[in-house]
Parts: C-alpha cells; structure tokens; sequence
C-alpha cells in the first residue's frame, strides 16, 4: 500500500520533475535550441501552467501540474514527445531537398519505399480495412491505396514509404505507410516519460480517452454521473473541484468506460450565469489522476472569467451530427472546445458507474501489464513505434480499430493530394498558372470557413504578426476569382467576408468601408464593364479618394494577389516575409534530427524484450 501511495505522490511519474526538467534541457542545449518558459499561470492553488517555445519561432507547448516543477516537467515531456515523434511542427510541413535528401532517407533511416503489392504483404489485414475509404465496396480491390499514396509528395504514385512499427500479438514488424499513420492517427497515441513502461501507459489511455470521446459524440451513450460520495475519496481531486466550484462552475463527473471496461472519465464545466458548458476527458487506471489531469486541462493557460471557449447549451437530438462532424472532432482534439449531444447531459444512462475500471498498482509496469491485458482481450492487437533517438523514452502507439481519429471516403482521400498541391500553389502566386489557381479556388471552396486564414495552407512554421494570419479565405477567394475574371462570384466572397468582419465588430471600421466599397465596385463592373459608370454611382457614397484607392488596388488583376506580401520558398534571404517566417530555424533543426537519427538509429524488434511477458 505504501507503494501505491507513492505513486499517487509522484503522480505515477518514475522520477522527480526537476531531474526530468534537467535531463530535457540537456539534451535541447545539445541541440543548439533556445527555449522560452512563459505564460506562467496559477489561477488557483494546485492549478500551475506554463508554455515552453523554441526562440523566434511560434513553435510552443504547453504543460500543467498541481506544482510549478510538474507543469514545468509536463511541458518539457510534451516537447520531447512532439521533437521525437517529428510532430513538433505540424504534420503536413513541407521541407526543401536539402533536408529530404539529407542522410539520403526521408523521415528515418529505418524507412522503406515499397509498392502496393509488395506492401500488401507487409501490413497487417487489420491496418487494410482500417485504412480503406468509408465508401469503399470492394473489399478485395486495393486500388484505393494508390489514390491515396499521390498525396505523399515525395517520390510519385507508384512507391509507399512506410516506417516499422512492433506488433505485440504477432510478436514482429509490420510496415505502416508514414502519410496513413499521419492522416489516420495524428498525434494520437504519441507519448514520453521517464521510463518506457511510464510512456506507454500514457500513449494507451489517451487512446482510451479519444475513442470513448469519440464514441459518446455519436449520441448513442450516456454516461453515468460518478457519485459525489466517490469523488470524496479522491481528496486532493475533490478539493480542486471545490475551488472551482467557489468561482461559479458546476462541475459534473461522468464515468466513460461506455460499458467495455475502459479506464476514462469526463469533468462537464458549467458556468452558473451564463449555462454554457466545457467538457475535458481524461484516462488513466487511477481515478486520482484522471480527475486531476481534467482539472488542470480545463485551466490550463485559461483566463478563468472569460468564456468565450464555452459552448451555448442547445439540444440535439440522437440523430443529429453536429457534434460528431470531422471539425468539430477536430477542434475538440486541438483546443478542447467543442459541442457535444444532449445525451451527455442526461441521467438516463446507458449503463451503470461501474468503479471497478479503476484501479490501484504499485507501479507502471503493473498498469502497463493491466492495459495490454485489457486490449489484447477485446480482440485487438497493439502496434508500437519507439522514437527514443534523443535518449528520453517515446513511443507511437496505435491500437487498430480504437486509434483512428478521422476515417475518410474516397473524395476525401483525393482533397489530401490536391491540398498538397495547393499550399505549392499559394507559395507561388506571383507565378502560379491559372489552372493551378482554379484548383485552389475549388479546394478552398470545399473546405470553406470563415474563421480559417491562407497562413494555414502554406506549410511553413509562420509567426503570429505573419501578414497572411489576416487573410482570411473569403478575401482570398475573392482576390483570386478577380484575378480570373469571375467579377460574380469575387463580388460573393467579399460580401462573406464583410458579414465576418462585421459579426466581430459593433460598427463599420474603414476596413470594413474599404471592402464593401470594393463589393459595390464589383457588381457594378460586373453588370456594365465600366469603370466610368463605377465611378460615377460610387465617389459621391464613398468619396473621392477611397474610390480612387480602390480602382488603383484592383487596377491589375495579376497582381491583387500579392497586395499582402509574396513567399520566395525555398530561397529564404530573397522573401519579403522572411522575418515572420520560422522556416529556416526549423529546417535547421530538422537536419540536425536527422544527424541524431543515424548516430543512435533504433531497433524496432528490441520492443519484444518490453511486451514478451505482457
């Protein structure tokens, strides 16, 4: 028992932060990284959260912990977690040919370039029908994964590249294509920790968490409410809930092990004046710590008396898709916000608390012995990556058919190839052909939303004053269908884009006038051809010189593109947006990664030694 006590102490960590905190920061010095620790944050006693970023850059992580040291330690795990998973960035980064040729590999030297056939008999039967797309009726023909293998970017459509993972059941290596594990999986499963068997349990449950979220956002299940005489035991827990609730939130505990056993719970914030709600999942076999880590998550870098993050109660039905649609999924993985079905607030529950799910162990091998366990008798196999080249204990776990964040259909596969070839698109739009611009006028039509900017799209770590952050797509798409002539529509986007700007802002701005001015100079060019007639109805509107302004804006058509700034890619020195642009650090550090990645290369199969006696 004493054990156990310990671990609670140390929440179930297997070293103390501050050693952590020193092992990490030795081994980013080494790599020449310069971190920043700020944003510190300790809204109420046992809530602390700080952010660490490299310098220069808009590269960041966050941590949190009941003390400075965890959060401090949480933040400096993440970062390690993210750098050796190559997910630091993001993952649909592009990067020139010296850094994908450097060391003559691509992403590992471990990697292998494989065609379909060759590759059907290296991936396991269950990755195949994970992999196939939503509307796929053949179930023998795998053509589909070349469809697919054209958003690589890399080598053509003929070839995979595809990286080792370790099978657990099959006890070998099975090959997983790099651009499904990414597109499928995400971040999902990705963990670090003092020691591996620390590390996996983590990777496990956030697995857990993300496929029982996923599962009561369908609208199926209705969690029961953890009994208030329960949450007592867990002092330390309850006592936060207390402080939270001092300040006006409601905080209700929801057990979603959705009946199959697993160790998840959820925490539903209410705020008291307004009824909206937040909602933060958590895993882990101890029910401490999975309260405890909503609890931080929900403060985490938080403004406590703002929200703006919190969802407006509104009923929706079973039926209803809104809160399982692929954006909102999205933004609730992300940022944690997010609407959910009504069914999460009933207390009509689908199944009984069960508070058997959680456990107490002495240690994390005992809870890894308890996870895998759990997995492997549900029937589903756990595959393995260990990304351990830096010297702190990370991994990749994926568990088919529990994993996967998105699954897509066949037109979704394609828009992956094509939103390649578009960010190419919008880094060159100075001298982009028409064609490749109509392209990207389609995609962003496909993928339309207000709030989204073209920054987005270009693949680069750009910085927050980067100039694109403010162009919006509506204005985008705009500029580009002037640029090809369609005055119509180019009329349509900039009206949406008007009713954007003027739903965030109680009056018209002179920006907000610049563009409608702009909008009422399009239709009337649109319906007469004439820039006389224009000018005639609009200067005694809108004035002399705004009329002028405008006319001379819109004078050139090939060049309304560039009025925010172009990119050189990859000739940084010549970019007029260099200085808001991390690209160069980042590739720096990427070929310096890759140099660590040949010197201390990794063994897939040495997995077997942790999981042969699991």
């Amino acid at each position: 028992m004493e054990q156990v006590v310990e671990l609670l102490e140390h929440r179930c960590k297997d070293d103390h932060p501050l050693n952590t905190i020193a092992r990490i920061r030795q081994i980013i010095q080494s790599l020449g990284i310069l971190t920043v620790e700020d944003e510190w944050k300790n809204p109420l006693t046992g809530f602390h959260s700080v952010s660490l970023k490299i310098a220069h850059t808009s590269v960041r992580v966050n941590g949190k912990g009941v003390t400075p040291e965890y959060a401090l330690a949480s933040a400096y795990g993440e970062f390690m977690e993210r750098l050796q998973n190559q997910a630091l960035f993001h993952f649909d980064r592009d990067f020139d040919e010296t850094v994908t040729d450097h060391l003559s590999f691509h992403h590992s030297p471990d990697e292998k370039w494989l065609r379909m056939d060759e590759l059907r008999g290296e991936m396991p039967d269950s990755m195949c029908d994970v992999f196939k797309p939503s509307d796929w009726s053949d179930d023998a023909n795998l053509n589909y994964l070349n469809e697919f293998c054209s958003a690589q970017d890399t080598r053509g459509v003929s070839d995979f590249l595809v990286i080792p993972y370790h099978s657990v059941n099959a006890d070998s290596l099975v090959y997983l294509p790099l651009l499904f594990v990414r597109h499928f999986y995400g971040s999902n499963g990705m963990s670090a920790g003092n020691t591996a068997e620390e590390a996996l349990v983590q990777g496990l449950c956030e697995i857990f968490e993300r496929y029982a979220n996923r599962e009561i956002l369908s609208g199926k299940i209705t969690p029961p409410t953890i009994p208030k005489s329960h949450l007592k035991r867990c002092r330390e827990q309850y006592a936060m809930i207390q402080r939270l609730e001092s300040l006006g939130f409601q905080v209700v505990a929801k057990d979603c092990s959705i009946a199959r056993g697993l160790p998840v719970v959820a925490l539903v914030f209410i705020h008291s004046k307004t009824k909206k709600y937040f909602v933060k999942f958590s895993s882990h076999p101890f029910l401490q710590i999975a309260l405890e880590r909503c609890l931080l998550e929900f403060v985490q870098g938080a403004d406590l008396n703002d929200t703006q993050r919190f969802r407006p109660f509104q009923y929706l039905s079973a039926g209803n898709r809104i809160g399982n649609t692929r954006r909102n999924l999205y933004t609730i993985f992300t940022t944690g916000e997010g609407c959910y079905p009504s069914s999460l607030f009933s207390d009509r529950s689908t199944y009984p608390f069960n508070e058997s799910v959680f456990k107490v162990f002495s240690g994390n091998a005992g809870i890894l012995d308890y996870l895998i366990g759990s997995v492997r008798r549900s029937g589903f196999d756990v595959i393995v990556r260990d990304v351990s080249f830096l010297g702190i204990p990370s991994y990749h776990v994926i568990v088919p058919g529990l994993s996967e964040v998105f699954s897509y259909n066949r037109m979704e596969f394609r828009s992956i190839a094509i939103g390649r070839r578009v960010r190419r698109t919008i880094r060159s739009l100075g001298t982009c052909t028409e064609d490749d611009l109509r392209t990207a006028v389609e995609y962003l039509e496909q993928h339309f939303s207000d709030e989204k900017s073209i920054a987005e799209l270009t693949g680069l770590p750009v910085r927050e004053a980067f100039p694109w952050r403010n162009l919006k797509y509506g204005m985008f798409l705009s500029a580009a269908l002037y640029r090809l002539n369609d005055l119509a529509r180019s009329r349509e986007y900039i009206e949406r884009y008007i009713s954007y700007r003027q739903s965030h802002s109680k009056e018209d701005d002179m920006g907000t006038v610049y563009y409608k001015c702009i909008r009422d100079y399009l239709a009337i060019l649109s319906e007469t051809g004439s820039v006389e007639r224009a000018c005639t109805i609009l200067l005694p509107i809108y004035g002399e010189n705004l009329v002028k302004e405008i006319i001379d804006d819109l004078r050139d058509p090939q060049s309304v593109l560039s009025r925010h700034g172009t990119v050189a890619c990859w000739n940084c020195r010549a970019c007029h947006l260099e200085e808001h642009c991390s690209y160069r650090r980042i590739k720096d550090l990427q070929i310096k990664l890759k140099d660590r990645m040949a010197q201390n290369p990794l063994d897939q199969s040495s997995l077997s030694n942790i999981f042969s006696s699991r």
